[in-house]
Parts: structure tokens; C-alpha cells; sequence
């Protein structure tokens, strides 16, 4: 009698302390997943509580693939792209850079809730020919902004990182930096130099460099009399030079009372010989035929 009360106990234990299984489901590995086009990847995950669960897989809110864990067959979904898994994992074969994006697995079982897990799959291709560009064509200083920016014909870049002259760039009031640009705000000749463009990406990087140029001036011209007096004889003889500093060197054009007189290559007036008559007011006008300033 004793040993059918311990057995009627024992089992009454059992039904009390018996634990009831839940479907659950947990990411194998990283979330966020990078790969290379062309290869294959898996989003892997794992589930636990019922052994043949529905099995959704989503990009977005599109459904993409459907099985029954334990069923390695898909219905209506194209042939060598996916690659459906025994646990619920999702094999991309061959993967194209179209398959970016977010997805999320959904495992359900009769009766219950469903349960989900969420990937970021990231395609990378190989950075290839990475060219720089300028707008506008000519950076001037005193513009209200220059842009240097870059285009590939292949590959995205997961990093880009600009230098001058072998130093970072950074965003702040001078440069602003996004996306496949860098633009320098109020550019100065002090922007003169090389800039360079790091690409990179998981699988692969590219450096491209551009000299820039700033133009600018002229700045204010500095005349010169020589021999340097203020009054000069009949007879005697003196050059007028002009210089003013500018990229390009600017080219002086001379005047003598209104009108335009005859300048040397180097820019100076040579005056022989000189008589009253070229007594007068002598101007130079400095100009910089790139920026027609």
C-alpha cells in the first residue's frame, strides 16, 4: 500500500513540475552580415521547442521563401537563388548586389505566436577605377564653395576617408564631407595642395589623388620707379614696374593719362630720353585672366 501511494506521489510530481515547450528562435552568429557578389552566404539561425516549424523568410515585407523546417524544398522561388536549410537558415547562392537589404525570419507553430529574428546583409563589390571630378571646374578663392568628389565604375565603398596633404579632412565649418563629395567652403590659396580619396570596403580598397589649384588675385599692385626719385630731367631715362601677387601671375597693362601705352614682356615701361610731354599719371592695371579679376 505504501509503495502504491510513492508511485500515485511520484507521478503527481511529474505532471506538476512537467515543463510545457515554446517555439524560440535565435540568430547563429553576427546580424549583420557582409559578403562578397558572387559568393554564397547563409543567415543563420537556430530554433528550439518544436521540431517542424513554418519557416518565412522576408526582405522587407516581401516574402521571399517559405518551407517547413526539416523540408529542404521551396515552392515558387527561383532556382539558384536561395537555398533553404534544415534548422530555417536561408542560403543566397551566387548572391548579386540587388539581395542589400534587411530580412527577417519568422518560425511559427500551430496554435502559438510567431517568433522572428532580423539580418542586415550588406553585398560588397571590388572597388574598381575611381575617378575625381571637380565643380566647378576652377577653384577660386573668394567662391562661396568648391567640390571635389568621386565616381566609380565599379564597387561601393563602405569607409571613404579625404586627406590634404596627407592629413584627414574632417566635417566642420571649412569642409563638409558627404556622401561622394567634399566641398570646401570659402576656399583660399591656402587650399592649394593634393587631396586624396581612401575607398574602402571589406573586400577591397582605392586611393586617388588631385592636385588643386586655388586661384586668386591679383592682389594690390606694387609700382616701382627706377631710378627712384620723384622728379626726372629731359633727357634722362627711367623704367615703370607693376607686380602683384596672383595664380595665375597676372599680366599688367599700362596707361598713361587714359591711354594705353606699350609694355614690355617682363611688364615694365622703359622711358628714354624723356621729355615734358610724357610728363603725367602713369596706371597699371593688373589682371588675372583666369579668374578676370
Amino acid at each position: 500500500m505504501q509503495t502504491l501511494f510513492s508511485l500515485i506521489c511520484v507521478l503527481f510530481l511529474f505532471f506538476i513540475t512537467g515543463n510545457v515547450c515554446y517555439l524560440s528562435i535565435s540568430p547563429k552568429g553576427p546580424v549583420s552580415v557582409e559578403t562578397l557578389v558572387g559568393t554564397n552566404v547563409t543567415l543563420s539561425v537556430s530554433h528550439a521547442g518544436v521540431p517542424h516549424p513554418e519557416v518565412m523568410w522576408f526582405k522587407g515585407s516581401l516574402l521571399v521563401a517559405k518551407w517547413t523546417a526539416g523540408n529542404s524544398s521551396l515552392s515558387g522561388v527561383a532556382s539558384g537563388v536561395f537555398k533553404p536549410e534544415l534548422n530555417g537558415s536561408l542560403t543566397f547562392m551566387n548572391v548579386s548586389l540587388r539581395y542589400n537589404g534587411t530580412y527577417t525570419v519568422e518560425m511559427n507553430n500551430i496554435g502559438e505566436e510567431k517568433v522572428s529574428a532580423t539580418f542586415y546583409l550588406f553585398v560588397y563589390d571590388i572597388i574598381m577605377n575611381v575617378s575625381l571630378h571637380t565643380d566647378p571646374g576652377d577653384a577660386i578663392e573668394g567662391e562661396v564653395s568648391f567640390t571635389l568628389y568621386y565616381s566609380t565604375v565599379q564597387g561601393e565603398a563602405k569607409e571613404v576617408r579625404w586627406f590634404f596633404n596627407g592629413l584627414q579632412l574632417r566635417n566642420g565649418s571649412h569642409y563638409s564631407i558627404s556622401g561622394k563629395n567634399l566641398t570646401i567652403n570659402q576656399p583660399s590659396r591656402n587650399d592649394t595642395g593634393r587631396y586624396t580619396v581612401l575607398l574602402t570596403n571589406p573586400f577591397s580598397s582605392e586611393t586617388r589623388h588631385w592636385n588643386i589649384t586655388v586661384l586668386y588675385g591679383p592682389d594690390m599692385p606694387v609700382l616701382k620707379v627706377s631710378p627712384t626719385k620723384a622728379v626726372f630731367v629731359s633727357g634722362e631715362s627711367l623704367f615703370l614696374s607693376c607686380q602683384a601677387e596672383g595664380e595665375p601671375p597676372p599680366s599688367p597693362t599700362w596707361f598713361f593719362n587714359g591711354e594705353s601705352i606699350a609694355t614690355s614682356s617682363t611688364g615694365t615701361v622703359s622711358l628714354t630720353n624723356v621729355k615734358t610731354s610724357q610728363s603725367g599719371v602713369y596706371t597699371c592695371v593688373m589682371i588675372n585672366t583666369r579668374t578676370e579679376a
